[in-house]
C-alpha cells in the first residue's frame, strides 16, 4: 500500500508493508538539482521488527550515510555481542557483503555520495572508509551532525526531512566538487559506462598512465578502478535481477558487460556470497529488495 505526496514538483510514493517480524514504510527522494552530481539519492524509512531479521548489504558504487533518529539493535549472524547503531554512521565502498541481524525500531534518511562528493564532504581519503563504518560525528564537526539527526526527529513529514537533508549538503558541500578534478572525470565516467570501460581507455581520456589513475583511485574512492568498475557493473547487474524474474541468465551476464555468465557466476560469489539465482531471490522479497539493493535510477532501495 502506498500514498502520494509533493516535495517540490515530484511526486514522493510511500511504500507501507506488513511481514511475519515486523512493518516499516519506504520513501524515495530526488536531491536538489544542484547536488544531482554527487548524490544518487534519498531513501526514507521506518521500520519495526520484533525478532532479529538478517539484513544483507551488497557492494554498491555509493558512500552512505545513514541520519538515524532511531537505532535498532544489531549483531553478527550466528550470535556475537549486540551493538546499537552509530549517531550518524557512514559507510565506505566494500567490496563484500556484509550480513547482520537487525531488529528493534530504525527510523532515518539514508543518503548516497559519490565517492569523489564524498572525498569532497569528508575530507579525507576514502582509503580509510573501505569496508568500514564510522561516525560522521567523527569526521565532520558533532554539535552539526547531531543537530541534524534531532530535526529530523522533531519533523513530522518526509518532504520536510528531505529538504533538511538537502540544506545540509548544500551547505557542507556547496562547490567543493572539483568537476575537473581527474578523479571526478574517470569516476563519472565509470558509472556513466556501468563499469564498461576499460581502465586503460579511461587512463588514457585524462592523459596519465593506468599506475597514475589507480594511486589517485586508491587515495580518493578507496579502491581500484579496476574493483570499482566490478562494483559498478554487479550493481547494474542487480537492477536487471530486481526488474524481471523472467529474463535469463545468460543475457543479464551480456546485457552488463560480462564476458559470458560463467564470468558474471564468479563475479556474483566473489562479491555476495551466492549464486545469480539465489541473489534474485533475495533481492526481489519485499524487505531484501528495499533494504538490500540501491538508490539509483532503477534501483530499489537504499542498504541499511
Amino acid at each position: 500500500m502506498g500514498e502520494q505526496m509533493m516535495r517540490g514538483g515530484w511526486d514522493l510514493a510511500v511504500e507501507r508493508y506488513v511481514t511475519e517480524t515486523g512493518a516499516g514504510e519506504i520513501v524515495r527522494g530526488v536531491p536538489h538539482p544542484a547536488l544531482r552530481h554527487g548524490v544518487a539519492g534519498y531513501v526514507g524509512y521506518r521500520t519495526v521488527a520484533r525478532a532479529p531479521v538478517r539484513r544483507r548489504l551488497f557492494p554498491r558504487g555509493v558512500v552512505t550515510i545513514l541520519f538515524d533518529w532511531e537505532s535498532p539493535a544489531r549483531r553478527p549472524p550466528g550470535g556475537g555481542p549486540v551493538r546499537r547503531g552509530l549517531v550518524v554512521p557512514v559507510s565506505g565502498l566494500h567490496d563484500r557483503v556484509v550480513e547482520f541481524d537487525q531488529w528493534g525500531r530504525h527510523g532515518g534518511v539514508a543518503v548516497g555520495l559519490t565517492p569523489p562528493a564524498a572525498h569532497a564532504l569528508l575530507g579525507i581519503g576514502l582509503a580509510e572508509l573501505s569496508n568500514v563504518r564510522a561516525d560522521l560525528g567523527d569526521l565532520l564537526p558533532g554539535t552539526v551532525v547531531a543537530s541534524i539527526a534531532e530535526q529530523l526527529a522533531e519533523t513530522s513529514g518526509w518532504s520536510g526531512r528531505f529538504a533538511l537533508v538537502d540544506e545540509f549538503l548544500l551547505t557542507a558541500l556547496g562547490s567543493r566538487l572539483p568537476e575537473g578534478d581527474t578523479v571526478v572525470r574517470s569516476w563519472s565516467r565509470l558509472a556513466d559506462t556501468r563499469g564498461r570501460l576499460p581502465i586503460a581507455a579511461l587512463a588514457a581520456e585524462s592523459g596519465i598512465t593506468t599506475r597514475q589513475l589507480e594511486q589517485r583511485f586508491l587515495r580518493q574512492v578507496g579502491l581500484s578502478p579496476k574493483l570499482a568498475a566490478r562494483i559498478l557493473r554487479f550493481e547494474h547487474a542487480v537492477t536487471w535481477l530486481v526488474r524481471d524474474a523472467t529474463v535469463p541468465m545468460a543475457r543479464i551476464a551480456h546485457e552488463c558487460g560480462y564476458s559470458d555468465q560463467a564470468h558474471f557466476t564468479r563475479d556474483v560469489r566473489s562479491l555476495a556470497r551466492t549464486t545469480p539465482t539465489g541473489l534474485r531471490a533475495i533481492l526481489r522479497t519485499r524487505v531484501g529488495n528495499t533494504l538490500s539493493s540501491g538508490t539509483g535510477p532503477g534501483q530499489s532501495g537504499l542498504a541499511s
